[in-house]
Order: structure tokens, then C-alpha cells, then sequence
């Protein structure tokens, strides 16, 4: 089994890379849902995420993460607010 943690930093890998820089990550926040089986061979994580908002006061990004594993969701609620300029 991945640990929770392992799962939350590979989702926020995606948003950080996709930023440009990890401190442009203001905040970010999920909730596990279910445990990352992994056997011998390996397992996949799959990690997506979309643009759900943006202020264009702040210049700041609301993205919505999604990230499965075996085709079950294992984060809820998983959101990340990226400062854009």
C-alpha cells in the first residue's frame, strides 16, 4: 500500500510542474479516499487536473485535481490554488 502522503505529493507534483515553480503553489488541500493497492509488479497512478477558476484580481488559479489508481478515485476534494504572475 502507497502511502497517503506519497499519493498527495505525486498530485501535487502535477500542479507544481505545471506552475513552473512549486512556490507559485499557495495553497493546496485533499482527503484520501481510498488506499493505492500496489503488488509486486507495480501499480499506476493516474493524476489529471483542470482549471476550474480564475481571479483575475489576484492572478491567481483554482485547479481541480483527479487521481485513480486500479480505476477507483483515491483523492477527494483535491485542490490547489496557483499564483499565475
Amino acid at each position: 500500500i502507497a502511502h497517503g502522503m506519497w499519493t498527495m505529493g505525486a498530485a501535487a507534483t502535477l500542479v507544481s510542474d505545471w506552475a513552473g515553480d512549486a512556490g507559485r503553489v499557495v495553497e493546496y488541500g485533499t482527503r484520501f479516499t481510498a488506499m493505492v493497492v500496489v503488488p509486486l509488479d507495480g501499480a499506476e497512478l493516474e493524476v489529471s487536473g483542470v482549471v476550474k477558476s480564475l481571479d483575475e484580481a489576484t492572478k491567481r488559479a483554482t485547479v481541480e485535481l483527479t487521481a485513480t489508481a486500479a480505476g477507483q478515485k483515491v483523492l477527494g476534494r483535491c485542490t490547489a490554488v496557483v499564483q499565475l504572475d
